[in-house]
């Protein structure tokens, strides 16, 4: 079978002299120039000698045609030749005996030689492609073809700047209410489609309160708005919703879903769904919403800190064992969420559809890299009632002081345990291809991850001595320098010049006693003496310590000067015998570590639940010194390419990007996301704040406004709205007036009388969109039309649902926006309901119809509880009447009172309730609440059970 002549796996098995000049041949590659006649005989020479051996012994595994193209090399076209493999070049022109390609020819090594199997290149062969090379590795001239995907995003309209719009010309200009009208009936006109008729006020009352505000209105605002015949008595009904506190809860929950919140991230992870609610509430500038989310940190928040809990945004999400795995997820989130666009598509590879280049990834990769959780969380400031806060100090403490002895006396173990491999660790220093054999991993035997990690922390402290003149270690360099089948001879020859002592640079007094005496007769022997020497300073420190300050850890020193330099290699900040101690955590046993989980999550809890607990917020900070990120070669963090500068995308920057300079660069990624001169954002968000009015946005891939995004509806209404929103000072509230005031939000969504056959999706909208309430929507309303919706703001998550004794369930009356959302076991309700997936940046949720759905109206007892509570509120038990009452039911559920047909519907379906009791045979729903400890449902219970299953009260016309 015929081979290729390099392939990915293969380099990576090189030896490492190999791969040492493999990387100095990539740095000094340079390319011929186009052959130009004085060229044309090696032109020919290639044609007639070269290619043919390529197309028969190469092409099958390194070709455009192959399946798939070892190493990333091409050889079937003049840029594969010359840009070579993942690895870097293969071919320096005119040197053959630096070009790589010649080297794996030659080469008998296995793993190395080219082709792996099969016959060897011949002699001859091999000849050719050296003289090939010698002539300058001469190739055909080609015309380079631009590679489509950067010719498409010059013409590409997301990419297009956000300009000012001409507001149309109608023929019905009547109609026309705001700018955005005239572009929607443009549209109609010229497709030949009337628009529809307006719906009646209950009917846009109940859509605007939904829309703002997620709950149905009541009946006396539905009466109110019915009685108002002034020309602006809807304007005042859009007022009234964007003041109202609750519509930041609404417009907040949509957010939530693109930043993928999960309250099990953090015991704070709550305080940003707060910041965000907030936020709305405020209508806090678009523009600076984003900017807090990525760079609060950043900002001179002055005595107000509550914007910090801005950077849930970043903090939350899964965290994987992977810190790259992280870093992706937020970059997905940054991008994905406020740009419409899958840069993380990018990490193994430039990107398949749309211009981002890996470059561009692994710039933004080195922002976030150079960004790290610190230790303890800020407060926000907020106050919590002192009598709890002392309540909780108190607990804290205990608790806290309980966690720190056992992570202390873990972490002394793990130390002894370290110091002790000194011997181990100075050996393995002269064999480095050992220490990356050793078990890696979170699943590695403690003491083989401790001896790993010492062993590449002395490595590189033994790296920044120099070898000639350091007091303590030169002898040890100088030793570890002489052959081994020599060093008992010379080892004592060694040992007479470090007794004198004598040179340029005086050696530690205690190091030149150790050797004096008697030669080591090997090198274990000499680091076996290097580790006896540290260990005795420590001794002696500790017998000082003991005698004089027990208590102390730093403050104490040995007196004698050359001797506290030996211990501070165990104890210095940045020693070699030292670790971090977010290091010496990860090397915890596992027993231990079993034990540290419980014991962090008793703290973790009481700053969760305690009412007393001050607020803190998920942040990020920048590391003391940022650097920029290698490219990851096919996404392998193993195999390290060039440097990437931090720096925003290139298809977004008007010039080259300018790499960052504060810092890790959020603010500056911030800046530039939220800049008016980002063709993406503000399209982006005006595209999902019409999508959550209309059902569906102008542009139907929300998340995708890449190459391969569908065409907007109305392109020039879209850039009319994004233009009108950085106009406006980036304000939300005054986008959605701007939209709902219009006569196209107003319309009627009747599809029988107001449907072109031709539009069937209704992408001209020449009607309203019939709605289905998302799951929020339809769990508040179900509590609220029984009057007993908890409306209190903000606050720690609670459970929806708690299982009691006798398997009795309680249900929490607060807004589902405040409802525990566990990532790792999100509640099966959720997810029967089309709930955002936490995992995720989700800008549109899936809607389905699934059995699930309707089994949970008919049979789960939180549905039939509400329809209890409805029926035995007071207002409805002083009502004797039957008529009265169902049309209390109605107006309750509907905010209308019953046709004629529904009152004789309802009245007889009592009468047949009341039999069916009297007689004993209830609906088998009533049994199916008997078998949950509760009673069985009465007649007027069951009418109210049976219109909450109506689509009137789930869908939103």
């Amino acid at each position: 079978m015929q081979q290729s002549m390099l392939s990915g796996p293969i380099v990576r098995g090189f030896s490492l002299s190999t791969i040492l000049c493999l990387n100095l041949f990539a740095q000094a590659m340079v390319y011929a120039d186009p052959p130009v006649d004085s060229d044309a005989q090696g032109v020919e020479f290639f044609e007639r000698r070269i290619r043919p051996l390529m197309a028969e012994r190469c092409y099958q595994c390194h070709s455009s045609e192959s399946k798939k193209a070892n190493g990333g090399l091409l050889l079937d076209s003049v840029g594969g030749l010359r840009n070579g493999s993942d690895s870097g070049a293969i071919i320096v022109p005119g040197a053959p005996d630096q070009s790589l390609l010649v080297e794996v020819v030659r080469s008998d090594e296995a793993g190395v030689r080219m082709p792996p199997d099969g016959d060897r290149l011949t002699n001859t062969q091999i000849a050719d492609i050296e003289a090939w090379l010698t002539m300058g590795a001469p190739l055909p001239e080609t015309v380079i073809q631009e590679d489509p995907i950067a010719t498409s995003s010059r013409t590409h309209w997301a990419f297009q700047p956000v300009k000012e719009q001409a507001v149309p010309t109608v023929r019905q200009r009547r109609w026309v209410q705001t700018p955005v009208d005239a572009f929607v009936l443009a549209t109609l006109e010229q497709a030949g489609h009337e628009p529809a008729p307006p719906a009646d006020k209950r009917t846009l009352i109940r859509r605007a309160t939904y829309d703002l505000i997620g709950l149905p209105p009541t009946p006396e605002e539905v009466a109110a708005f019915e009685a108002d015949e002034s020309a602006d008595a809807f304007a005042t009904v859009v007022d009234r919703l964007l003041r109202s506190e609750h519509y930041g809860e609404r417009w907040g929950r949509h957010w939530l879903d693109v930043a993928r919140f999960a309250t099990s991230d953090s015991p704070f992870a709550f305080t940003y769904r707060d910041y965000v609610i907030r936020a709305f509430n405020e209508d806090l500038p678009y523009n600076e919403f984003l900017i807090q989310q990525i760079a609060a940190d950043q900002l001179d928040l002055g005595d107000d800190k509550r914007p910090l809990a801005a950077l849930g945004f970043l903090t939350g999400g899964r965290q994987f064992m992977d810190n790259h795995d992280t870093i992706d997820d937020r970059i997905d989130v940054v991008t994905r969420g406020t740009m419409g666009l899958s840069v993380s598509c990018a990490r193994c590879h430039d990107h398949k559809y749309d211009p981002i280049p890996t470059r561009d990834y692994y710039g933004l990769h080195g922002v976030f890299a150079s960004t790290s959780v610190p230790g303890e969380l800020p407060l926000l400031g907020i106050d919590p009632d002192p009598t709890e806060f002392a309540k909780y100090s108190m607990e804290h403490q205990a608790r806290k002081a309980k966690l720190e002895e056992f992570i202390q006396k873990q972490q002394a173990e793990v130390l002894k345990q370290h110091r002790d491999l000194t011997a181990q660790y100075l050996l393995l220093s002269r064999e480095p291809q050992k220490i990356a054999e050793l078990i890696e991993g979170e699943f590695g035997l403690s003491d083989r991850k401790i001896l790993q990690t010492g062993a590449k922390r002395w490595a590189a402290a033994l790296e920044t001595m120099d070898s000639k003149t350091d007091p303590i270690f030169a002898p040890w360099f100088a030793f570890a320098a002489l052959p081994a089948s020599e060093f008992a001879d010379q080892a004592e020859i060694l040992s007479a010049k470090i007794a004198r002592n004598s040179a340029s640079a005086p050696l530690n007094s205690f190091v030149v006693k150790a050797f004096a005496d008697e030669p080591p007769t090997s090198l274990e022997e000499v680091a076996s003496r290097y580790a006896n020497l540290l260990q005795d300073a420590d001794k002696q420190w500790q017998d000082l310590k003991d005698r004089t300050n027990p208590s102390s850890n730093s403050s104490v020193a040995l007196p004698d000067r050359e001797q506290e330099a030996l211990r501070q290699l165990f104890y210095g900040k940045d020693s070699p015998g030292n670790m971090p101690a977010d290091m010496m955590t990860r090397l915890f046993t596992t027993s231990s570590l079993m034990q540290l989980g419980p014991l962090k999550a008793q703290v973790d809890q009481l700053d969760a639940t305690h009412p007393g607990a001050p607020l803190r917020a998920m942040v990020l900070v920048d590391r003391p010194h940022p650097q920029n990120s290698r490219i990851f070669i096919r996404g392998d963090s193993s195999r390290l390419g060039a440097e990437a500068p931090r720096q925003f995308l290139t298809i977004l920057s008007q010039d080259d990007p300018k790499p960052f300079t504060q810092g890790s660069g959020r603010l500056e990624l911030a800046q530039a996301i939220a800049s008016r001169e980002n063709p993406l954002t503000a399209r982006v968000m005006v595209n999902r704040i019409w999508l959550h009015h209309f059902g569906r946005g102008l542009v139907t891939t929300p998340d995708d406004f890449g190459l391969r995004s569908d065409l907007p509806s109305h392109p020039e209404l879209l850039d009319y709205l994004a233009w009108r929103f950085t106009e406006e000072g980036w304000s939300v509230k005054a986008l959605h007036r701007l939209i709902m005031l219009s006569n196209v939000y107003q319309q009627q969504s009747d599809e029988r009388h107001h449907s072109a056959p031709e539009d069937s999706e209704n992408r001209l909208l020449s009607r309203m969109n019939r709605r289905r309430l998302d799951f929020e929507a339809m769990r508040d309303t179900l509590i609220a039309v029984t009057g007993k919706l908890d409306r209190t703001l903000g606050g720690r998550p609670v459970a929806l649902m708690n299982e009691g004794p006798a398997n009795k369930t309680s249900y929490s009356r607060r807004r589902t926006v405040y409802g525990v959302i566990d990532r790792n076991d999100l509640m099966p309700l959720y997810q029967n309901f089309d709930f955002a997936t936490p995992d995720l940046s989700t800008s549109q949720r899936d809607i389905t119809t699934v059995p699930q759905q309707a089994l949970f109206f008919f049979n789960d007892p939180f549905v039939m509880q509400q329809a209890c509570s409805l029926a035995a509120r007071a207002d409805f038990q002083l009502l004797e009447n039957t008529e009265q009452r169902i049309q209390y039911v109605y107006q309750q559920l509907f905010q209308r009172d019953p046709a004629d047909a529904e009152m004789e519907l309802a009245t007889r379906f009592l009468a047949a309730e009341e039999l069916a009791a009297q007689q004993g045979t209830e609906h088998p729903a009533s049994v199916a609440v008997s078998h949950r400890s509760l009673r069985p449902l009465r007649p007027w219970e069951r009418l109210v059970h049976v219109l909450m299953m109506s689509n009137e009260l789930m869908f939103v016309d």
